[in-house]
């Protein structure tokens, strides 16, 4: 999946088996703790589920990066790097898992926010230790998240803990592209 360029091989395998591949995973050999290896197996294929990720259209795409262009920029949402075409990924403002995929669906690209892969793969890392990130998660819980909207100042915790505890963190969490 690296060669493929996916930086978070496990987000990946995640977006597979959502379109309903199973694979057989073995660990690597030589006690190598953090090595794995994933065989598709076709024996065991779930018909795909409405609700499992699917790409955003070109179209929806470039609505989501001209809604969030200021002066002719778009930036990530939480390090503000610009974005290009290329660098954009479309962030589900409330992960996939707690949501689900109609629920983005039904609320349109407003359900997305401009961010950069380092920062994406940064923010599925939080929102995965989070207690909240179930199948049956509280969407508002999630609303109330600083990973949510960053640029939304009523924003009351992250991943459950209070304002108070984790404000001092946040420059920490995503580095600025100044910084």
């Amino acid at each position: 999946m690296r060669k493929a360029g996916h930086a978070d091989p496990p987000k990946r395998l995640s977006d597979l088996k959502s379109w309903g591949l199973t694979f057989k995973t073995s660990r690597g050999e030589g006690g190598e703790t953090k090595k794995y290896s994933y065989e598709l197996d076709p024996s065991k294929y779930v018909d795909t589920q409405a609700d499992g990720r699917q790409p955003l259209s070109k179209a929806e795409r470039r609505k989501i990066m001209q809604q969030h262009t200021v002066n002719g920029v778009c930036r990530c949402r939480f390090c503000q790097v610009k974005l290009t075409n290329a660098s954009f990924a479309g962030d589900h403002n409330i992960p996939l898992k707690v949501a689900g995929n109609r629920e983005h669906r039904r609320i349109g690209v407003a359900a997305f926010g401009p961010i950069c892969t380092p920062c994406n793969t940064q923010k599925a890392h939080y929102c995965k230790q989070c207690p909240n990130h179930r199948s049956d998660g509280d969407l508002d819980f999630c609303r109330d998240c600083y990973l949510h909207d960053p640029t939304n100042a009523k924003w009351s915790h992250v991943q459950g803990r209070s304002r108070s505890e984790t404000e001092a963190d946040i420059p920490n969490i995503f580095r600025t592209a100044s910084g």
